[in-house]
């Protein structure tokens, strides 16, 4: 007859408030320690739009910022430019 080689382990812990908690492992197999990390929610767990609309609107405003810098710097450029031919303008007269 085969003998199991495995015993079942139970717990039951309390935890004081909802939040997302990692629950560590550790053990020993074939004489190596082995450590595994489980991620556990407690209560309700987020809304994964919540985390959709976040990254989206990161991305827009992001975008909105690049455009807003692009649209500032052209500008900048363009009044540049036009004083440079001002000056060469009242240079040239004189």
């Amino acid at each position: 007859m085969a003998q199991i080689d495995q015993a079942v382990y139970k717990f039951h812990p309390r935890f004081d408030a909802e939040a997302n908690y990692i629950a560590r492992i550790e053990f020993f197999a074939d004489d190596a320690p082995w450590i595994v990390d489980l991620p556990v929610v407690v209560g309700e767990p987020g809304s994964p739009w919540a985390v959709a609309g976040s990254v989206i609107g990161g991305l827009l405003l992001f975008i909105i910022v690049i455009r807003a810098i692009r649209i500032k710097l052209k500008r900048r450029s363009a009044s540049t430019d036009s004083s440079d031919n001002t000056n060469a303008a009242t240079e040239g007269a004189g």
